[in-house]
């Protein structure tokens, strides 16, 4: 995207270490009531992330690699958001996410521009997440979305409008989505999806989902430019049992979580298939005992309104005319398993690897090698650090088990992974907030952030919700382009 006028004037200020709020605002004026374009003037300036505005990747002063990162992002965007500061922490990652995104978003596609962005609009609003809502609203507008679309989903023209239902399955309970799914939408027709058209939009949508994780679980709060946003919540009890009451003390957990690894790395268990099974069967049922304070329909698993105290009602009314069914949300994988004989997705019978990534790029090509570049890097980029003072540690195990953990959530075993090492190396709490975060993101409060992994830094926190954000993304794939395998045979 080019970036003309007093853009680029923004930008050679930004690239030279323009940092004040206010010097920004005298070189862009106020645009905020032109076709709903959001002011870029103080995009980038300043974040209040988990209530710290020193926790976030300076704009004015920092490393090459990540100036040269936002000075993309910003070229791309004409704003440098707080997410992708958040994520300057992690430069080798932050590039892998820009070049997905604007594939997704920006490059040419089967999709057109204006539906892209109301998908991103509809993705984020399954979760309440009015911050990625707020931003895409804007981009929608400005690139001459019809405004009458975001008022109601009667609005909408039927193609798009019937992507509600795949939105809202793999949101939510994604082994729910099956041949029968795809065929609603590619065999319907002149309203029918080509199958490059629908894998674009549901690429679009599992990454809205897991980015919505992110934004919540990184405490992003609006931007400058964005009064109407969603703030962290930090009033109230926890939503998961990540109090750090109820944890060790700072040096107590690194210290556990460093024993724990040295005792898994001198282990070479061998066990049988059976018991593969049942660990695996163990942690999923485990999950299923984690309290999430608003209660369920123990017949529907849909929301309780006499319960729902933790919900914000200012969140809902800002996004429930994009979302329809609103009361159907997440429910354990394990009970539905029992009550409606749904199988353990095994990731050997139709991996990422080996599936998904075929599949990926097949119908939409590129994105499967950015998609597979992103995962990789997620899983395995390290700085062999725990905590403040703690060098050359292996934390591989540690990184596979939340990646593993999350796919057990969402109901997907891996058979060549031993379950059992999740209860080592995840202490309670934090598998707590990792269910919140993949399941009800919408629910988090500063008590949960501030709850987890006391004693480690904040960019490791971050670099947890990363491993979440994209292990998320990946099962999602997973289920929906298993769907797509399965209608094309």
């Amino acid at each position: 995207m080019a970036v003309h006028g007093s853009h680029q004037l923004l930008l050679e200020n930004f690239t030279n270490g323009v940092t004040s709020a206010l010097d920004a605002k005298s070189i862009v004026p106020d645009t905020a009531s032109k076709n709903g374009f959001i002011n870029s003037g103080c995009r980038f300036m300043n974040c209040t992330i988990c209530q710290d505005m020193e926790q976030i990747v300076p704009v004015s002063n920092p490393p090459k690699e990540t100036k040269a990162l936002f000075t993309e992002a910003y070229r791309h965007n004409n704003r440098l958001d707080y997410l992708t500061q958040i994520m300057g922490f992690h430069p080798q990652y932050l590039a892998c996410f820009i070049r997905t995104q604007n594939r997704l978003i920006r490059a040419d596609g089967p999709i057109p521009y204006t539906h892209r962005h109301y998908i991103a609009i509809i993705a984020a609003a399954r979760h309440q997440c009015t911050y990625l809502v707020h931003l895409h609203t804007a981009e929608y507008l400005h690139a001459g979305g019809d405004r009458k679309w975001l008022e109601s989903l009667d609005n909408v023209p039927v193609k798009l409008r019937n992507l509600q239902e795949i939105n809202r399955l793999l949101a939510h309970r994604p082994w729910m989505v099956t041949r029968k799914t795809i065929e609603s939408l590619c065999r319907c027709g002149r309203n029918s999806w080509t199958m490059s058209e629908l894998t674009h939009a549901i690429v679009l949508l599992a990454h809205f989902h897991a980015l919505s994780s992110a934004v919540f679980g990184c405490g992003v709060n609006f931007e400058l430019d964005d009064t109407s946003g969603r703030l962290l919540h930090s009033d109230g009890e926890s939503n998961s049992e990540s109090d750090t009451e109820n944890n060790p003390s700072d040096k107590a957990a690194v210290d556990t979580l460093l024993d724990r690894l040295q005792e898994l790395k001198n282990e070479a268990e061998e066990y049988s298939e059976e018991e593969g099974k049942r660990r695996f069967e163990s942690i999923e049922t485990q999950a299923t005992e984690y309290p999430i304070v608003q209660a369920r329909n123990s017949e529907s698993g849909s929301c309780s309104p006499s319960s729902c105290v933790k919900s914000a009602s200012k969140v809902e009314s800002s996004t429930s005319h994009l979302v329809d069914h609103p009361e159907f949300v997440y429910a354990d994988f394990a009970k539905y398993k029992e009550k409606d004989t749904v199988l353990t997705f095994r990731a050997s019978d139709c991996s990422w690897e080996t599936h998904g990534f075929s599949i990926a790029n097949r119908f939409y090509p590129d994105i499967g090698d950015l998609l597979d570049e992103k995962f990789r890097v997620a899983k395995q980029f390290t700085y062999n650090t725990v905590g403040e003072k703690y060098t050359n540690v292996n934390t591989q195990d540690f990184r596979t088990g939340i990646w593993n953990y999350i796919h057990c959530i969402m109901g997907i075993r891996h058979d060549d992974y031993d379950y059992g090492r999740v209860n080592s190396l995840l202490e309670k709490g934090l598998k707590s907030f990792i269910k919140l975060m993949t399941c009800y993101p919408e629910r988090v409060r500063q008590k949960d952030f501030d709850g987890i992994m006391v004693g480690f830094t904040y960019s490791e926190k971050i670099h947890v919700n990363i491993i979440l954000l994209e292990a998320k993304m990946q099962a999602e794939l997973m289920y929906a382009l298993r769907a797509v395998a399965q209608f094309m045979t």
